[in-house]
């Protein structure tokens, strides 16, 4: 059987679950920054899930108290 594809989201989906402005996607792409993100046409961009908590996890950053609790 097929690996199932995910359900890939928009840019206001994307900017919803990110917890920023639209235009700051728009500004991230390009600038090339950002997460990745997967363009179908000219205009139509969609970002998979997975790829934006990847995205998110690489930017965690770790405190004291965290150290004192591991």
């Amino acid at each position: 059987m097929g690996s199932r594809l995910e359900k890939l989201l928009t840019s206001r989906e994307t900017a919803e679950f990110l917890g920023l402005p639209e235009s700051t996607l728009s500004q991230w792409r390009s600038q090339r920054r950002g997460p990745p993100y997967i363009k179908l046409e000219s205009r139509l961009v969609r970002y998979r899930r997975s790829d934006l908590e990847a995205y998110i996890g690489q930017h965690l950053v770790g405190t004291e108290v965290d150290k004192t609790h591991a």
